[in-house]
């Protein structure tokens, strides 16, 4: 137990210390990400190193008919590319899981499915952070694969995001 609690620790000094390091100028960042599909997010980000950061989301769908909300927490390892401007660029891959809830219509194989659902979510994406603005914007891609509920994925994950840097 002690090994446990000291290795939590640890981890913790850690990540605030890399916090000081981050390169774009923030830590956190929180606001909306739309997507194709009638698919409405909000969104927190925060760096837990210096080129990693989690992304959790709440979010809704209204695909095929659907009423379907969703929870997901992501991993973005941040990678930065060089500009000659104010403003920071970046990709990123990531990836994460989805818990959600498929609502009455979710049409699948001819079948109308209701209940929990679950699935694991890559993610790749790009973003701009504005120089002198705390305002990040960034285009991404985040398919579901589906595991419970049934074996399945979406494809439809391409987004639009707007956030507040603090």
């Amino acid at each position: 137990m002690k090994r446990i609690f000291f290795a939590v620790v640890a981890l913790f000094a850690f990540t605030t210390i890399g916090m000081a390091q981050v390169g774009n100028g923030y830590e956190n960042a929180a606001g909306v990400r739309v997507g194709l599909h009638s698919t409405y997010e909000l969104s927190y980000q925060r760096y837990v190193l210096p080129s990693g950061r989690i992304e959790g989301t709440a979010g809704i769908s209204k695909y095929e008919g659907s009423n379907d909300f969703s929870f997901q927490a992501i991993y973005q390892w941040m990678i930065q590319i060089p500009t000659n401007n104010a403003g920071t660029l970046q990709w990123y891959p990531g990836a994460g899981i989805e818990i959600g809830n498929w609502g009455s219509g979710h049409m699948t194989n001819f079948k109308s499915h209701k209940g929990l659902s679950m699935g694991i979510s890559p993610q790749i994406g790009l973003e701009y952070t504005f120089g002198r603005v705390p305002i990040l914007v960034s285009l991404d891609y985040r398919p579901v694969f589906y595991f419970m509920q049934e074996n399945k994925a979406t494809w439809y994950g391409f987004a639009l995001g707007v956030r507040y840097c603090f």
